[in-house]
């Protein structure tokens, strides 16, 4: 069923008109006319005041429960996996390649020069024989 129009609730709406007039003339009596003190009210609703300070204990309830407690939980969880995971897998994989290249390469050192120079040579010829594959 499709709504269109609202009902008007007159009591809601004189009570709501009360209030907003009452606190215009309580601002009024305390910071125009200065018939009522801020300090004395404020120790007089000592716990009232607190509450509406700390807006309802809201920001508290939603940084400290929700972000701390959720998201922050949630979010290093997941950088943490990821940390040792990939970042860790990387650094890993990257130390035993170079670790597993020089075993390999230790072997093809051997203090001859001519070796050296035909390593060389071979290396340049596959390189040239490289380019004028891709590019004939």
């Amino acid at each position: 069923e499709r709504v269109t129009e609202m009902e008007f609730h007159f009591g809601l709406a004189t009570l709501s008109m009360i209030l907003g007039v009452a606190g215009f003339i309580v601002a009024w009596a305390i910071y125009s006319a200065r018939l009522l003190s801020a300090e004395n009210l404020r120790r007089a609703f000592g716990p009232v005041h607190r509450l509406l300070v700390n807006k309802y204990y809201m920001d508290w309830l939603y940084e400290d429960m929700l972000v701390r407690r959720v998201v922050v939980r949630t979010v290093a969880t997941g950088l943490d996996l990821f940390d040792r995971y990939v970042v860790d897998g990387v650094v890993n994989a990257t130390a035993w390649l170079i670790q597993f290249s020089a075993s390999r390469l230790r072997l093809v050192q051997s203090g001859q020069l001519q070796l050296y120079a035909a390593a060389i040579f071979v290396g340049i010829v596959l390189i040239i024989a490289g380019i004028l594959i891709v590019n004939p």
